[in-house]
């Protein structure tokens, strides 16, 4: 990672690129001024996110577009998408999603209170139902539910993949690497840190180039 990451980062620099490359933003935590929104009320929302949050980390993006960006406003979907991008890229859970939009909202405190609401409801609820879960499992009904929980939550994730689908496949370049990757990813199962890097490497050069 760090061989590749120091290659990119001297064909940027000697390219005479800072910051931007024909439109496309690097390094968005640097390029951005974060918002004035305080560090309360940005924890208590990631809080209520987090507490009916369910399944993959993929559902939180279904969360942040209709907390964020319909209903508050505080986000553009340029920003949500930067925040989806974040989340891929480093290491981590894609919860890390949620440290980039507290900073966006609301600086280094925003991004310290969305971190602290979007994980302390999970270690709660994981300390209270551990005890519970086997249990529910034997009897129908409730094994019936969870059944319907997940099936709702692989629902939110369809509707995230369409939706960032339509705002990022907007050119022929990029609808064919996500063709490619489909490919790899089917015929080889590479870990999937080596297709965001690939792509990542791709569209900066294809930033350069064209």
């Amino acid at each position: 990672f760090l061989v590749i990451g120091g290659g990119i980062a001297l064909a940027v620099w000697r390219a005479g690129i800072a910051g931007r490359l024909n439109g496309f933003a690097i390094l968005p935590l640097v390029a951005r001024e974060p918002g004035d929104h305080g560090w309360l009320p940005i924890f208590l929302v990631f809080a209520k996110v987090g507490a009916v949050l369910y399944g993959s980390g993929y559902v939180l993006f279904a969360f942040l577009e209709t907390e964020f960006v319909d209903h508050r406003g505080w986000l553009t979907h340029t920003e949500l998408v930067d925040a989806i991008s974040v989340g891929q890229f480093t290491p981590g859970p894609v919860f890390s999603s949620a440290t980039f939009v507290g900073y966006v909202i609301g600086g280094f405190p925003g991004a310290i209170g969305a971190t602290a609401g979007i994980f302390l409801p999970s270690f709660l609820f994981v300390m209270l139902s551990v005890p519970l879960l086997p249990r529910l499992r034997k009897y129908t009904w409730t094994a019936h539910f969870l059944d319907g929980v997940n099936a709702a939550a692989l629902a939110l994730m369809g509707v995230v993949t369409i939706v960032l689908a339509r705002d990022v496949l907007d050119s022929l370049f990029a609808t064919g690497l996500c063709a490619a990757a489909v490919i790899v990813l089917l015929r080889y199962s590479p870990n999937s840190a080596w297709l965001v890097i690939g792509g990542a490497s791709a569209g900066i050069a294809h930033a350069i180039f064209t």
